[in-house]
């Protein structure tokens, strides 16, 4: 991997919850180098920050982009590669926000990766917005301990109906288990939303179901990246991708 690769992974994610925040009809607004994607579902992780660019006044910027959240009855939120932008970083902190969650960016080249290969007794089918989504939203809820309400306004029919987005579901012996989101940005794949089951774990099926969004892109995409929780940083690794960032998510504390 080259320093290239971690900038093509930062400028896809900002693409990525762009595309997202549209497709639940959310809001998307730039100021002076960052973007902000509010989804407008009622949880702060889905509602973001991130810099497309350096800003020529950080300052200034995240305090009209905490203006903005605000706006939308949110606290401002800050996805930021660490290192890659220290202004940013200073400002942030001097505006009062914290890191609260840190996690790596991993990639790898999708023609060096392994084709999906479910474990016995696992089918993996894609989505459609007709489909009952009952079981992908339980899966999410459980595995992301987010509420029920909050999955459905998210990863719903109008989320699956736009362009370049695919989500998957893994059944095992007939009961879904495991599901992942796949979306196309500029010639590369993120994946997000990797969730299995507590009881359906260590079967190879967070492995099957990561493939299966890497593959429904492996015509058209050079690069897979995603962000990696603790527990999937090892299984990611053994798939093939390596950590090219490190990832801090910057928020205000309430008070």
């Amino acid at each position: 991997m080259t320093p290239d690769t971690s900038e093509r992974v930062a400028a896809g994610l900002a693409l990525a919850w762009e595309t997202n925040a549209r497709a639940v009809g959310g809001t998307v607004e730039r100021i002076d180098g960052l973007v902000l994607a509010l989804t407008e579902v009622a949880d702060p992780q889905l509602n973001v920050a991130l810099v497309e660019r350096a800003p020529e006044d950080p300052t200034a910027a995240l305090r009209a982009a905490k203006r903005t959240f605000a706006e939308h009855g949110f606290r401002i939120g800050l996805d930021l590669p660490r290192g890659r932008h220290r202004d940013v970083e200073r400002a942030a902190a001097d505006l009062g926000m914290v890191v609260a969650v840190s996690r790596p960016g991993m990639a790898a080249q999708v023609s060096a990766m392994a084709r999906a290969s479910p474990p016995p007794g696992v089918e993996i089918s894609t989505l459609s917005p007709e489909d009952d989504l009952e079981e992908l939203w339980e899966i999410q809820a459980s595995a992301f301990g987010m509420r029920p309400d909050v999955v459905r306004a998210y990863l719903g029919p109008s989320m699956l109906r736009a362009p370049g987005i695919d989500c998957f579901v893994a059944r095992l012996n007939g009961r879904a288990v495991s599901s992942s989101l796949a979306i196309e940005v500029e010639g590369s794949v993120g994946v997000f939303g990797v969730a299995t089951l507590p009881e359906a774990r260590g079967r190879g099926i967070g492995t099957a179901i990561t493939a299966v969004a890497v593959d429904s892109a492996r015509d058209r995409a050079d690069l897979a990246w995603l962000q990696a929780s603790a527990d999937g940083r090892r299984v990611y690794g053994q798939m093939g991708f390596e950590v090219v960032s490190d990832w801090d998510v910057w928020v205000l504390p309430p008070g």
